[in-house]
């Protein structure tokens, strides 16, 4: 992610212009230390990560860069166009259908900053 992040900031000046990330955030885990969770609870968390991960797959599947961003994030690199508001409606309504064991995870769009390293920065806390 950081690597595609990068090279977008060589390639043009315009990069909060024409790219944005799209991140969806899985809800915290009813327990949050790691020690006090079952290997049972970290195998659904994790669970619910691929979920997600495989509806933004499906959304964005014309060579956007897709990671993840620490627990409960994953973000994805993609061009700003006409159809961005439409693709993360979809996503939304896929990601509503992921079943009524836990909330739906939340999907914005974050722009990207000026500056390569202020982008950097953006992932940093993403992460958190």
């Amino acid at each position: 992610m950081r690597g595609r992040i990068s090279e977008l900031y060589l390639q043009t000046d315009a990069v909060r212009d024409q790219w944005a990330a799209v991140v969806v955030e899985l809800p915290a885990p009813a327990v949050h230390a790691a020690d006090d969770c079952t290997v049972g609870e970290r195998l659904v968390h994790s669970m619910r990560l691929v979920r997600a991960a495989r509806a933004v797959r499906t959304v964005f599947v014309h060579g956007e860069t897709i990671g993840r961003a620490g627990n409960r994030r994953i973000p994805a690199i993609v061009e700003r166009d006409d159809r961005l508001g439409d693709r993360v409606g979809l996503l939304h309504r896929l990601l509503d259908d992921s079943g009524p064991e836990a909330p739906a995870p939340r999907v914005w769009v974050e722009g990207l900053p000026a500056t390569d390293h202020a982008a950097e920065l953006l992932l940093d806390e993403l992460a958190r």
